[in-house]
């Protein structure tokens, strides 16, 4: 595993943190990459700091936007705040040009590093008009906003979901999208700002569940001073090295300010430093052992682009961590989409987002988007209902299977990933098999493959069937937006196709759509992410094609196809599993 340990000095009151957290991952032998603010690049005594350890110990010194409250930026544009991403353009420029000016000053060369919680696409692009030496950046949070957002009494403007968990090449028209190819690619080689508990990116706040003792400390992840949660995390992100090829990353970014007295942290903060600490500690055991590489931050980016070219792929098999539940997740990303599998709705889609359609973004006060950075969604179940609670389901996938009249929602039958195969041009998932139904009862084996393609296969296996014949329907349920709330639907178009398309524009009023045979297919065009979605067959079975128009109370697109599964053989003692009929399913995602 490769390993990012960051550090960001600011205030000249908190000098001595500054020492002790480079003294904690230097007596553990890391190297570190000093990421330099406003604040600390007017400390004279930690800009010698820096030099001196980038000289003993091999540290680099890169330049930091965080902290845009200290009088030279106030002086500069007239008012101070956190977030560079969401200034004008015009004191972008100003401030990147000041920061830049003053790091020069400071060391006599230019930083080669950046970091930010979020650089949106025109930030970017100042940055390699101002700063062309730039290799590697700290660009984005992988905080999934909207629920940090509520967490943090609706204060914190950091809405930059839909990112990478892991390093990336971002586009040119969105940070947050990974790069198609060289000429999609911005020129930076980013990382997020922590890794992340990547079962609680998905059904619950990640800001306090990270790569980041005092966050934890606030989720109150700890006892004393052990934190066991610590090194599993860590081990967690080890063990992926098993689904990609032998690499993992893993970083952790903790400014002087974690270690201070906190507003957001119920303890002292000896309790922060020695947890902190002892994260470095396990980090160094494991240097040592041979088992992680400490890496600069422009180091990390120069290997990155030696050995993950554009275009590859990333998996993550996620265990729930912190209560025991036994629950499974499975994360995949390439420059098509990011999608996640939740086996705890038999392994059913619960985000998805569709980077095939290439959606544009910046940030600040002259975009369409304000504050919004985030990639949007066409499926998270988590914001827009996911399985049925007060009314109707929301958004994800699933299969509904009718035994013996009876329906039910595979989605309601919890599983476990059995197996991943990660492939040349597609990544296996097998689900462990599940028994549905009441009193006659069908068990159900799930495959799904990942396609490079922009293709998703599920793949329902007939393992044993009570009644002798099952019907299936794939359903997918589809809302494009970028937080909980639903977003206009006008313009988006939804058909079925058999020799030919019948399509309706969306108005709201709960219209179906349906055709059958062997060739039928169910899509539907969602403009405002320049993508088309389309469910096919991938068996050669007569399927029913269905395209459903959703209203204000459900404001939602379901496509569905439906065919029937049966045994081959009579039941009997001797029976196996290969004796039940299988279908496959393709959803298509391309680009409009």
């Amino acid at each position: 595993m490769i390993l990012n340990i960051m550090h960001r000095p600011d205030r000249a009151e908190r000098r001595g943190l500054f020492e002790l957290e480079q003294e904690y991952a230097h007596a553990n032998g890391i190297r570190t990459t000093i990421l330099m603010t406003a604040e600390s690049l007017a400390d004279p005594a930690q800009v010698a700091l820096a030099k001196e350890h980038a000289a003993e110990f091999g540290d680099e010194i890169g330049l930091s936007f965080h902290g845009l409250t200290h009088r030279s930026i106030v002086d500069l544009i007239g008012y101070g705040q956190e977030a560079l991403w969401l200034l004008s353009l015009v004191h972008k420029r100003a401030v990147i040009e000041h920061l830049a000016r003053e790091f020069e000053d400071s060391f006599g060369f230019a930083p080669t590093s950046l970091a930010s919680y979020h650089l949106d696409a025109s930030t970017m692009r100042l940055v390699r008009q101002i700063m062309p030496q730039v290799r590697a950046a700290v660009a984005g949070c992988f905080e999934e906003g909207v629920r940090v957002f509520h967490g943090c009494n609706h204060s914190w403007y950091l809405f930059n979901e839909g990112m990478p968990w892991g390093p990336w090449y971002p586009s040119s028209s969105h940070t947050l999208r990974p790069a198609r190819d060289a000429d999609d690619w911005c020129g930076i080689v980013a990382v997020p700002h922590l890794m992340r508990d990547m079962v609680l990116s998905y059904e619950g706040r990640n800001d306090f569940w990270a790569s980041h003792p005092p966050n934890v400390m606030r989720g109150m992840g700890y006892e004393g001073e052990e934190c066991p949660y610590d090194r599993n995390l860590i081990d967690m992100f080890r063990w992926q090295e098993q689904f990609n090829g032998g690499y993992s990353y893993y970083n952790s970014f903790v400014s002087t300010a974690w270690l201070a007295e906190h507003h957001a942290i119920d303890d002292r903060p000896e309790v922060a430093q020695s947890l902190y600490r002892q994260q470095l500690e396990y980090l160094g055991e494991l240097k040592r052992s041979g088992n992680v590489q400490d890496m600069t931050l422009t180091g990390f980016a120069d290997w990155y682009r030696d050995h993950r070219p554009i275009g590859s792929t990333e998996a993550f098999f996620a265990k729930e961590l912190l209560y025991g539940s036994g629950k499974h997740y499975f994360w995949y990303v390439d420059a098509n989409w990011r999608v996640l599998l939740d086996a705890t709705q038999g392994g059913g889609i619960g985000d998805l987002r569709p980077y095939v359609g290439e959606v544009a973004v910046d940030t600040g006060p002259e975009s369409p988007a304000l504050c919004y950075g985030t990639y949007p969604y066409l499926i998270q179940s988590q914001h827009r209902t996911g399985m049925p609670n007060h009314s109707s389901d929301g958004a994800r996938s699933t299969a509904l299977v009718t035994i013996a009249g009876e329906v039910y929602d595979l989605g309601e039958y919890p599983t476990r990933i059995a197996r991943v195969d990660r492939g040349p041009q597609a990544t296996v998932v097998e689900f462990e098999p599940v028994a549905v139904g009441d009193g006659a009862v069908a068990t159900i084996a799930t495959t799904v493959e990942l396609h490079r393609n922009g293709a998703i296969v599920y793949r329902r296996k007939l393992v044993a069937c009570d009644d002798g014949e099952i019907e299936v329907c794939e359903r997918v349920k589809l809302a494009p937006g970028i937080t909980e709330y639903p977003q206009p639907l006008a313009g988006v178009t939804l058909g079925v196709v058999d020799e030919a398309p019948t399509e309706i524009d969306y108005r709201y009023d709960g219209r179906r759509l349906a055709t059958s045979s062997s060739g039928a297919r169910a899509y539907a065009r969602f403009p405002s992410v320049s993508t088309r979605v389309e469910l096919e067959p991938a068996d050669g079975r007569r399927w029913t094609a269905r395209a459903e128009e959703g209203h204000l109370f459900s404001p939602y697109v379901t496509l569905s196809m439906t065919t029937k599964l049966s045994m081959t053989t009579k039941l009997s003692m001797t029976t196996k599993p290969s004796d039940g009929q299988e279908s496959a399913l393709c959803v298509r995602l391309s680009r409009m």
